[in-house]
């Protein structure tokens, strides 16, 4: 976790964005700040809102949603509760700071507490679609273009190919389907999937070989699905040279 808001206030987008409306909000003054506050000590105020509710919101919201887990309500409505009073207990410590009085009154606190726990649901929603998008875009992107060609039942990691006749068999983790083309061309389509061929007829994905033994001049491998692959003698170096097999 701090390796992720470490990396996120290194960003250099995030940086300018946060000196930008430090600077947008300092020299507008909204909320009768222009009124009420001298240039130097308005941009003072505006600046550290900015950066102290930002880093309070970035550091919540990258503790409460990891990147590979899906967001729960409970874990949603925490964080904006979280975001939203921590910001209100911020705000009411500038405001006492620079204008020598926080709000007026009780009510004057509520009120502040609602504002900023809605502004944080808002927040945090468009930030959880945000994410949701580029996650979708990043998954499409990612994935082998034959798992297209799949039905979705069997669209799962890459196993291995297999010539079977004028057909290629492709394994999944979830499952097998029969494509009519080339081996070779269905290997074009494996990318970014890291893996190898290991015969004429047969590939195999390198994250599901579970094991590998000696056969005469070439050897077996053996996958996450319990298949055996021949390696043929050409391609036992290829296989030593990716540490399947010691030199």
């Amino acid at each position: 976790m701090r390796d992720g808001i470490r990396a996120h206030f290194a960003s250099r987008f995030v940086l300018l964005a946060l000196i930008g409306v430090s600077i947008l909000l300092g020299v507008s003054g909204p909320f009768g700040t222009i009124d009420t506050l001298p240039a130097l000590p308005r941009m003072a105020y505006w600046a550290l809102v900015a950066w102290l509710t930002y880093s309070l919101g970035a550091a919540v919201f990258i503790a409460a949603f990891p990147e590979n887990a899906p967001p729960q309500p409970a874990r949603i409505a925490v964080a904006v509760l979280g975001i939203g009073l921590g910001c209100t207990v911020i705000l009411l410590a500038l405001n006492l700071l620079f204008l020598g009085r926080a709000v007026d009154g009780a009510a004057g606190i509520l009120r502040l507490a609602g504002i900023c726990v809605l502004v944080s649901g808002v927040v945090t929603g468009l930030m959880l679609v945000s994410r949701g998008t580029v996650m979708a875009e990043a998954s499409t992107t990612s994935t082998p273009p034959i798992l297209r060609r799949l039905p979705l039942d069997k669209r799962g990691a890459l196993v291995s190919l297999a010539v079977r006749d004028h057909y290629v068999e492709v394994t999944t983790t979830k499952g097998r389907e029969m494509l009519l083309m080339r081996l070779r061309d269905a290997i074009a389509e494996t990318a970014p999937a890291e893996g190898m061929q290991v015969h004429r007829s047969y590939w195999v994905a390198l994250p599901e070989v579970r094991a590998v033994r000696r056969r005469g001049d070439g050897a077996l491998v053996t996958t996450s699905r319990g298949d055996a692959l021949p390696v043929s003698r050409s391609y036992m170096p290829a296989i030593r040279e990716a540490g399947l097999l010691p030199g």
